[in-house]
């Protein structure tokens, strides 16, 4: 019988990979750091250490969600989520390019792991802003699709490269993959297509089901059942009014 790898497993091994090249170059501008001669040079290699550690943080940071089993049972707000990939995102290289767009009109909450959406957006995003050339825009915004939300990252920046049969993915498309394998779970997914010049990502959410107005009902349901058997027991419901002195 042939053996069935967890297909997690490849996407394991291509995350370590990657956060390995990630530590070898933030090793690498440490070492160059101190030879620095102007301030200028300095602060912009100090930046650069907190974007490539930023990076592999938040390639790590999908491993638990990668290897979660049980089904999110949490409800999210779409806007909440744009709002905080915006400030999660504000000391990155090119944010200056980023847009976050207001939905257009109210969107239904998600179903989702709160940290495996945020941690696939922010990936996602960042490398927009990497690829995107300087001064064009990136945009981050949320429509409904259907009976789900997309989370949408438009760029006209370098396309997606996708790997060859057997290869493992890297930077762009590996953040496409661990979205979609982290998302999958919950009815969520992540897609990604580049055409005449740009590229657009969709990163699927659930709706989550309407909250019900249980408690809101029971109290309804209680004072007519309270007042259904006093009229039973011929008593008429009897409504106190404050005293007067």
């Amino acid at each position: 019988m042939a053996d069935r790898a967890d297909p997690r497993e490849k996407l394991l091994v291509a995350l370590a990979h990657e956060v390995g090249n990630l530590l070898a170059a933030v090793r690498l501008s440490a070492h160059l750091l101190p030879h620095a001669a102007e301030p200028r040079e300095r602060a912009r290699g100090a930046r650069q250490i907190e974007h490539l550690a930023a990076q592999a943080g938040e390639l790590l940071a999908q491993v638990r969600p990668l290897l979660a089993t049980r089904r999110a049972d949490t409800a999210v707000a779409p806007s909440e989520v744009l709002e905080g990939v915006g400030r999660a995102l504000a000391d990155a290289p090119g944010f200056e390019k980023l847009a976050v767009l207001e939905p257009a009109r109210p969107l239904p909450d998600v179903r989702v792991d709160p940290d495996a959406l945020l941690q696939a957006l922010l990936a996602l995003t960042r490398g927009a802003l990497d690829a995107a050339p300087e001064g064009a825009p990136v945009t981050l915004g949320a429509r409904r699709a259907g009976g789900r939300v997309a989370f949408e990252i438009v760029d006209t920046g370098r396309p997606i490269e996708h790997p060859a049969v057997g290869a493992l993915p890297r930077g762009r498309a590996l953040a496409v993959r661990l979205a979609a394998a982290t998302l999958r779970r919950d009815g969520g997914g992540c897609e990604a297509v580049s055409r005449g010049g740009t590229t657009r990502v969709r990163v699927l959410g659930t709706v989550a089901p309407a909250p019900r107005a249980s408690a809101r009902r029971t109290g309804a349901k209680r004072s007519a059942r309270k007042a259904g058997r006093k009229r039973a027991a011929g008593k008429k419901p009897v409504r106190k009014a404050r005293s007067r002195r």
